[in-house]
């Protein structure tokens, strides 16, 4: 686990960025001077993370921390490598291009299912990590493992256990391997800031809210029909007045007896 939590930085989306534009323009690839079309990942390794952290030199040297140490030149590399030996910088980038490819990326493609479908800075960071351990290394890490089941935020922490060299943790591989420095993006750093970036862009779009249904209008209680004919209060005066009269009839026969 990381000595503290990786997170996502605009430096390193910055950096994303720009190589996803060139690939996209590519048709998701980009053609390296051999000739070469390689994913994004294998760029962003080769510009972003690898160089910076591995001091480039011209003249061979004896890389004591390995263990056996190893003559070393360029940006950490180690094949065929003689004491007194002088390369120059286009020789050093040829060595990286060509090395990074078939000894580190091609073999991660081969021992990791759907390697050039993950994210890129993903892959980024497992190629830089090859190239600082060996690609039989990579191919055996947890890193690897969590990669090949789809679980790459995961992943990105587990590949922070490789900051040790000569059995000491190292700074400048935790460095490295988690945020970086103030003027290196960390491998860390720059996997987490791609499962952002592309978990933000496949994020659905907001669901447009549905307009509220109008409340439904009760109905309303049917009145009675109205009558066509006198109104109800002419019956009953005319009913008071027949019996006012009947009754007036019947005392006046009563008077009369």
């Amino acid at each position: 686990m990381p000595t503290k939590p990786l997170r996502p930085s605009k430096r390193a989306s910055t950096a994303i960025a720009a190589v996803l534009a060139t690939a996209t323009a590519a048709g998701g690839y980009i053609l390296l001077p051999t000739g070469e079309r390689v994913p994004p990942a294998v760029v962003l390794a080769m510009e972003t993370l690898i160089p910076p952290w591995e001091s480039e030199e011209l003249r061979a040297y004896l890389d004591k921390i390995a263990k056996p140490p190893v003559w070393t030149i360029c940006a950490g590399d180690t094949e065929n490598v003689r004491p007194g030996m002088v390369e120059t910088r286009a020789g050093c980038a040829k060595r990286l291009r060509v090395r990074l490819v078939r000894d580190y990326y091609q073999p991660l493609t081969r021992c990791i299912a759907g390697f050039d479908q993950a994210p890129a800075s993903w892959g980024a960071m497992m190629i830089s990590l090859a190239w600082n351990i060996g690609a039989g290394g990579a191919c055996k890490s947890t890193a690897a493992r969590l990669g090949r089941e789809g679980k790459f935020r995961e992943s990105c922490d587990a590949a922070t256990a490789f900051n040790r060299a000569g059995g000491k943790v190292i700074r400048g591989l935790v460095l490295r391997r988690e945020m970086g420095d103030a003027t290196r993006i960390g491998e860390g750093e720059l996997c987490v800031t791609g499962l952002e970036m592309r978990a933000t862009s496949r994020a659905p779009a907001e669901a447009p809210v549905a307009p509220a249904e109008p409340s439904p209008v009760p109905a309303a209680t049917p009145s009675a029909p109205a009558t066509n004919g006198p109104p109800v209060a002419i019956f009953i005066g005319l009913a008071l007045a027949l019996a006012g009269g009947a009754g007036f009839l019947i005392w006046r026969r009563r008077k009369t007896k």
